[in-house]
C-alpha cells in the first residue's frame, strides 16, 4: 500500500518542482527534499526529521517517477541539499541534546541523529525571498549609480 505522504510529495513535485528548480536554481533533489519536509509539516504534521529518514523516505519514492532519471538518491546529496536549504533560509537544522539521543524517545534501532530538520513556514521563505529581493536591487542600484557618476565625468571631460 503506497504511503498518502509520499504521493502528496509526488503530486506537489509534479506542480510545483520544475518552477522551483528554474526559478531558485534548485536542483532535483532540494525540491524532493523541501517538498518532503514541507508535506510531512503541513500534512502529517509530523515536521522535524532526520537527514537518514529523509533519504530513506525519497528512495522509496523515486521509481514512481516514469519520467524522472535517477534510479535513487543518495544520502550524500540528502545531506548537501539539506545544508543549502537551510542556508537559504528555507529548512530550520535543530542539534539533537545529548540527553535526548540516549533516552532514545524515538524508541528506533540504531544510531540516533545528530539534528533533525524542519521546513520553515511558507510566509517565513517568502519575506526571506523578499528581502534578498530587495537587497539585490539594492547592490545592483548601487553599482549602477556608480558607473553612472563615473559615465558622466567622463563624458564632461
Amino acid at each position: 500500500m503506497r504511503d498518502c505522504g509520499m504521493s502528496r510529495v509526488t503530486q506537489l513535485f509534479r506542480k510545483f518542482g520544475s518552477r522551483l528548480m528554474e526559478v531558485l536554481q534548485f536542483k532535483d533533489v532540494h525540491c524532493f527534499v523541501f517538498l518532503y519536509l514541507f508535506e510531512r509539516k503541513v500534512f502529517a504534521k509530523d515536521p522535524k526529521h532526520s537527514a537518514y529518514d529523509i533519504y530513506k523516505a525519497l528512495n522509496s519514492q523515486i521509481p514512481s517517477f516514469p519520467l524522472y532519471k535517477r534510479k535513487s538518491i543518495s544520502q550524500r546529496s540528502v545531506s548537501e541539499a539539506l545544508d543549502r536549504l537551510v542556508g537559504l533560509g528555507f529548512v530550520n537544522r535543530e542539534f539533537v541534546k545529548e540527553s535526548e539521543k540516549f533516552h532514545k524517545k524515538l524508541k528506533k534501532p540504531g544510531r540516533p541523529p545528530v539534528c533533525l530538520y524542519e521546513a520553515k513556514s511558507i510566509q517565513e521563505v517568502i519575506e526571506k525571498i523578499k528581502w534578498e529581493i530587495r537587497e539585490k536591487e539594492r547592490r545592483c542600484m548601487e553599482v549602477l549609480d556608480s558607473l553612472s557618476v563615473i559615465e558622466e565625468a567622463a563624458e564632461t571631460v
